[in-house]
């Protein structure tokens, strides 16, 4: 369950990291909440039972210790984030110590009102888009598709960079062409996606390759020729296969522990940022995990039980 995009040019903001990235992490998820008002039936989090939050302060002395760490690039995620009430002093904050500044979310939130933190402060904003014909039965909230979409057309129409991302099963496999379409209609500049393979949501497996497949088509139907991969599974031109594997990415908890892939069976917490370990400590135990958890394929994938060594 990883992240493959497709873009109509190669140089494009999906390839900017890359620059930097030297076999250790340029770029963090950080979950500001693990909270969301949606229920998405294909969500591995279950982030609609939890509210767990970071606060701005816990945020500036995560920050210093990432940017000792080597990152350049922060995503700020949930749950969804913009139900933090820190959400907008996390963003300046991130903005300010100079970090290069995605919003991962559902969109759903996003107003007129909300235009100048964005053009001023962040530089992409990812959707969680499933179109118009299932939207608002996966995320089981009615009218959101609609608040989805005024959300997209305020921030592209402004100049800001959208991105939709849209989870893919056997339930909506077929109507690629459609969401894709309507996406790239509302000047996204990419298409992600990821799978629903993983080993939380066994009653949505299907052949792997097939589904790549089908979403490549779909995506090169409309000009979308270059392929951003994040997947072991699935060859794109980033030259990268897992993202945690090769060490460019760490995953980080609203508490500040930095975990393995969330989709991954288990609890796999790695080091907890909030502690007194240096950044060379904390590099050092996140290459061990990911050295010990080393496979051959997506580990989310892996219908067998892992056993990884602990780190200590």
């Amino acid at each position: 369950m990883c992240l493959i995009s497709f873009s109509k040019t190669l140089e494009h903001e999906g390839n900017a990291k890359m620059k930097h990235f030297n076999g250790s992490p340029v770029w963090a998820n950080i979950v500001i909440t693990d909270g969301c008002s949606h229920k998405c039936v294909w969500c591995y989090g279950a982030f609609y039972e939890h509210n767990n939050i970071m606060t701005d302060s816990d945020f500036k002395s995560l920050s210093e210790k990432l940017l000792d760490m080597g990152i350049k690039q922060v995503t700020i995620s949930g749950g969804e984030p913009m139900e933090s009430p820190y959400f907008e002093k996390i963003i300046k904050l991130a903005f300010e110590k100079g970090f290069k500044v995605h919003v991962a979310t559902h969109g759903e939130h996003i107003t007129e009102a909300d235009l100048p933190l964005f053009l001023s402060y962040v530089d992409q904003v990812q959707f969680n888009f499933q179109g118009s014909k299932r939207h608002d039965s996966v995320h089981k909230v009615k009218g959101s598709y609609t608040k989805q979409v005024n959300a997209i057309k305020i921030l592209s129409d402004a100049g800001v960079k959208t991105v939709s991302m849209t989870t893919i099963g056997k339930y909506n496999v077929n109507d690629l062409d459609s969401i894709f379409s309507e996406a790239d209609a509302l000047g996204v500049s990419r298409i992600r996606m990821s799978d629903v393979n993983g080993r939380g949501l066994p009653w949505r497996k299907m052949d792997v390759q097939e589904l790549f497949d089908k979403a490549t088509n779909s995506a090169n139907k409309l000009g979308y020729k270059y392929v951003h991969s994040y997947d072991p599974d699935y060859k794109g031109d980033t030259g990268v296969g897992c993202m945690y594997q090769e060490n460019l990415f760490i995953d980080i908890k609203p508490n500040s522990v930095v975990k393995y892939c969330g989709t991954v069976q288990g609890e796999h917490d790695i080091v907890d940022l909030k502690t007194d370990v240096t950044a060379k400590e904390a590099l050092k135990a996140i290459k061990e995990y990911n050295k010990n958890f080393a496979c051959d394929t997506c580990a989310s994938r892996d219908y067998n039980d892992i056993q990884i060594e602990a780190v200590a």
